[in-house]
């Protein structure tokens, strides 16, 4: 295990055939929002990454019901100009989530959907909303594809996404209700992750020194 600063942000790492999960813990720290959108803003550079979010998951967690609609992320994804696409599921009960299955409360009458929308550091700032707020997988891809590519290889996996992660350098499942990231990747760009997630977070913690020296001397 891998502690950055005393009981603040925590990383652990487990390897197995599929690669390298870098559990990413970041409950301990105060500026949080800041902290995930500056990770995936580094992890992204100037490639562009597939975001997905499932439905299911809308409902994870401790909170009973997610305050956002599908209807209302839509229609942001509209007027922000996000390539996207939306994937009518059939519904079940439960979802998965790397390895764990999980019981879902939704409403009978309720749809599933998939939602795939592409990022980039431009758009990244017009969706920190849900970025911070929802349970979202991210694919962070370094082959050159452009959005329609990437939408494309959502609709051809969209029925068990984690089937794309290794046509990707890595992907992440960011669990937003527990304060967590778990990043998936194999060996060789697993420690790059780990260094920029280090790097993250201690220049934050650079960033709120300096608020509180300068708030000394106003």
């Amino acid at each position: 295990m891998f502690l950055f600063g005393r009981n603040k942000l925590k990383v652990r790492s487990e390897e197995d055939e599929d690669g390298v999960k870098n559990f990413v813990n970041y409950y301990g720290i105060k500026q949080k929002d800041t902290f995930k959108v500056k990770v995936l803003n580094e992890l992204i550079g100037d490639n562009l990454c597939l975001g997905v979010l499932d439905s299911k998951l809308l409902s994870f967690g401790i909170q009973e019901e997610s305050k956002i609609s599908i209807k209302e992320i839509i229609e942001h994804l509209d007027f922000a100009r996000v390539a996207y696409k939306k994937i009518e599921i059939k519904k079940i009960p439960e979802v998965s989530v790397c390895g764990v299955t999980i019981k879902k409360g939704a409403k009978k009458t309720d749809k599933d959907y998939i939602v795939g929308f592409v990022i980039n550091k431009d758009n990244l700032k017009n969706i920190d909303e849900y970025v911070n707020k929802l349970n979202l997988y991210y694919f962070i891809d370094k082959t050159g594809r452009n959005e329609e590519a990437l939408l494309q290889k959502l609709g051809e996996n969209y029925e068990d996404v984690d089937e794309m992660r290794k046509d990707f350098y890595c992907q992440i499942f960011n669990n937003s209700f527990n304060d967590q990231m778990v990043v998936l990747s194999g060996s060789e760009p697993a420690a790059e992750i780990k260094e920029i997630v280090n790097k993250c977070y201690s220049e934050l913690q650079w960033f709120i020194l300096n608020l509180r020296l300068l708030s000394y001397h106003i």
